[in-house]
């Protein structure tokens, strides 16, 4: 009985390791740009000119910098 229980709990673990897996793939393949790559969960601002944004899997977005002479 313990046995069957312990091996529920375990295949429930490892299912919902890997829905949360594809959960986090998903939204990161819908970023296509510099403003979501900001927004997005997981991703990384570099501190560079111009402004680049690196998302959780890697993809790299550079942001558009407007200069203004004064």
């Amino acid at each position: 009985m313990a046995i069957a229980v312990l091996g529920i709990a375990i295949l429930g673990l490892v299912g919902w390791l890997v829905w949360n897996a594809s959960k986090d793939t998903d939204q990161a393949s819908e970023i296509t740009t510099f403003e979501q790559c900001r927004m997005a969960e997981g991703s990384k601002l570099l501190e560079t000119f111009p402004e680049q944004c690196v998302t959780a899997d890697g993809r790299t977005f550079i942001g558009q910098n407007v200069q203004t002479d004064n």
